[in-house]
């Protein structure tokens, strides 16, 4: 009796237990399948989610590390997070790969996609030796198209690095919060005389915003005064019921006078060109321009030259050299167009050409414009050409870097002096994804870097330099000294938040205690050096043109990016930056008591910023079991928030996560590179 009770017991347990993971799996697939089919819509936001969720179940599986990836290099702003669940998922590549929930390989392209992450990281090199890597999986005469796409994009990788090189002395300052939005912002449109500003943005606006499959809302029409008092733009606001539906509309151009806006409307699927005309200071319910500026293909963008006489459009249709070319059509009499010319394969290419504009002036006609071809260093750049006496146009020549970057340049509107210009840009360090930039050239020439007092090449003690806030161990090398007008040869200041005057210049692996004290407005300059594994140097002024001054001569030294950005003391950090913090330590889960000082630093930061709501992480090296590391980092974090929450913040602003050896900082291949990823980080996830 007791041994059938024994079996009856393990028979009911075994098939209890086959049950929980039958049901596993199947929601597992559930959530895959599910995923997948955001995807296949273009929503990679929703899908993220779900696939992150599946990543704590499964941190190793290539695949899932693999969906990850590409969720984050087709978001809006997070593309270079993709680079360490690529890394990841790169372990395990077959050309067998077939995907589905029960996949653990990863497919072949997972090279090319980290390629692209590293290209759009400005990591040039190391993007090269990964299309190089995937083109080594297809052969050229059976797998043509694909190996080309590949050398067209070590091309454009090439053409950044002599961009980059020969950069232009520049100001390109973001229009800011009243124009900018977390969302995309583009196509600006500007009067004349500089005091309105339209342009097209696909934010959120009310209780249920419209959306399409891919997460996106629908494109709406904005306007905004400039305010000379102010030396701002107003608060935008949308240009009017007359012309946003519930469909899409987007701004285009303005006719010289001003009373003819030109704009995008969808259509269903056949996009077309209306205009709208300003009557009394109101504008009219847009009119579909006829045929054949318009036809059954997709038209996206117009010009009207200064004497009303030409329009220049984008068009789709077939006879072109590839997919939208740019055409010119001349007026014929009122409202009616003659046969439309395509501009030739001197401008448009096999790719795409967008948002023509003419500048007409005492040296000629110039045409501005973007393409993914010619000899673009990433998505769409902007070129100009002039037309020549018998009407044909030069070759044309790619604007000046950073105004092109390694994400998409467009809709380049230049003032007609050609000094300045607005024009929309996914470049790193906007409000969201992409952003409304006023540019001011300065000099097209390669920057000035006569003026550098040292460079100092060999490990520097960064502790000597700067007490309590780098810890002695910390050295790093290629410190560039800059002398300063009230600084002189002065390598890192620390911040003294009684002077309203900051000079500083960062450097070493990952952000540090600066960003706690900063109390007034100054310009941010990050850069990335490619055979410095994540290492940046941040120089800060309160004087715009020092600013732009550094970032050029960083420039000419062959950093491989450089921006500046106006910061203050609540957007100092990017939601969603890792900021390392120095100096916790653990005594297995248990937080040392040495490790106080620096939280409490930290304290005080949230204590300033109540709005904060906080992400802690802790993370290792790869040394061990993954499942090991990935629990003990989860009991480390909830260490540190469980110590911030008893010092009054709210708990409510806080959440914790181990995520063990997943995001390295640095190499796993060297002592100090292990030592580096074995740290403890906050990261913004809400202001």
């Amino acid at each position: 009796m007791k041994k059938i009770l024994i079996f009856s017991i393990v028979t009911i347990l075994s098939f209890a237990f086959t049950n929980t993971a039958k049901s596993q799996t199947e929601d597992f697939k559930t959530k895959y399948d599910l995923a997948e089919g955001m995807m296949n819509d273009g929503n990679y936001t929703a899908a993220l989610q779900i696939f992150l969720s599946l990543d704590s179940i499964k941190p190793q599986n290539s695949n899932i590390n693999f969906q990850i990836g590409m969720c984050y290099i087709n978001s809006t702003s997070d593309q270079t997070k993709a680079i360490p669940y690529f890394e990841m998922a790169k372990k395990n590549v077959s050309k067998k790969y077939t995907g589905g929930s029960k996949e653990d390989r990863c497919s072949p392209y997972v090279f090319y996609y980290l390629a692209k992450a590293y290209h759009l990281d400005y990591n040039l090199d190391k993007a090269i030796e990964y299309f190089n890597k995937f083109k080594e999986y297809f052969n050229y005469k059976t797998d043509r198209a694909i190996v080309e796409q590949a050398d067209r994009q070590i091309e454009m990788c090439n053409n950044a690095k002599k961009s980059m090189a020969d950069a232009g002395k520049l100001k390109i300052e973001n229009l800011g919060p009243n124009i900018n939005s977390p969302y995309r912002d583009y196509s600006p449109v500007i009067s004349l005389d500089g005091s309105t500003l339209i342009f097209t943005s696909r934010r959120k606006v009310g209780e249920n915003p419209k959306k399409e499959k891919d997460g996106r809302y629908f494109e709406d029409i904005y306007i905004s005064k400039y305010n000379s008092e102010t030396k701002q733009w107003d608060q935008a606001k949308s240009i009017g019921d007359s012309i946003n539906t519930n469909l899409h509309e987007a701004s285009i151009s303005l006719s010289a006078d001003g009373k003819q806006l030109f704009l995008y409307k969808s259509d269903g699927k056949d996009g077309n060109i209306y205009v709208s005309k300003n009557i009394d200071g109101n504008w009219s319910s847009p009119q579909k321009l006829p045929e054949p500026i318009n036809s059954k293909a997709w038209e996206t963008h117009v010009f009207l030259t200064t004497d009303g006489n030409t329009l220049y459009f984008v068009s789709d249709r077939s006879g072109g050299f590839g997919g939208r070319d740019i055409y010119s059509s001349k007026k014929i009499s009122e409202g009616v167009w003659d046969k439309p010319i395509n501009l030739g394969p001197v401008i448009n290419t096999k790719y795409e050409e967008e948002s023509p504009y003419i500048v007409t002036d005492s040296s000629g006609t110039t045409l501005y414009f973007s393409s993914k071809g010619q000899g673009s260093i990433g998505g769409f750049d902007i070129f100009t050409s002039k037309q020549k006496i018998d009407g044909t146009w030069s070759e044309p020549k790619s604007m000046i870097y950073p105004i092109n970057t390694s994400d998409d340049d467009v809709f380049y509107v230049p003032t007609q002096d050609k000094k300045h210009a607005y024009y929309a840009s996914g470049k790193y360090g906007g409000l969201g994804d992409l952003d409304l930039y006023y540019v001011t050239i300065l000099n097209e020439g390669k920057a000035d870097s006569t003026k550098i007092d040292t460079i100092v090449t060999q490990p520097v003690d960064t502790a000597k330099i700067v007490k309590n806030v780098i810890t002695p161990q910390d050295t790093v090398k290629n410190i560039v000294v800059i002398p300063q007008d009230t600084v002189k040869n002065v390598v890192i200041t620390q911040v003294d938040t009684n002077k309203l005057n900051i000079y500083t210049v960062q450097v070493g692996a990952g952000n540090m205690n600066l960003s706690y004290f900063s109390k007034v407005k100054d310009y941010e300059i990050k850069l990335n050096k490619k055979d410095l594994l994540k290492r940046f140097i941040v120089g800060r002024f309160t004087n715009k043109e020092e600013a732009f001054t550094f970032r050029q001569k960083m420039v000419f030294l062959g950093y491989e990016d450089a921006f500046v950005r106006t910061i203050s003391a609540t957007n100092d950090i990017d939601v969603g930056e890792g900021v390392i913090m120095r100096n916790v330590y653990f005594e297995n889960t248990t937080l040392k008591p040495e490790s106080n000082n620096e939280i409490n630093k930290f304290i005080d930061f949230l204590k300033l910023n109540p709005s904060f709501v906080i992400e802690i992480s802790c993370h290792t090296d790869n040394t061990g079991d993954a499942a090991t590391n990935t629990s003990l980092t989860d009991s480390r974090a909830k260490s540190v928030t469980e110590y911030i929450v008893s010092k009054g913040i709210e708990p409510s602003r806080l959440s914790y996560k181990g995520y063990g050896s997943k995001k390295p900082f640095a190499t796993n291949s060297t002592v100090e590179g292990r030592k580096t990823n074995c740290r403890t980080e906050y990261c913004i996830i809400k202001k």
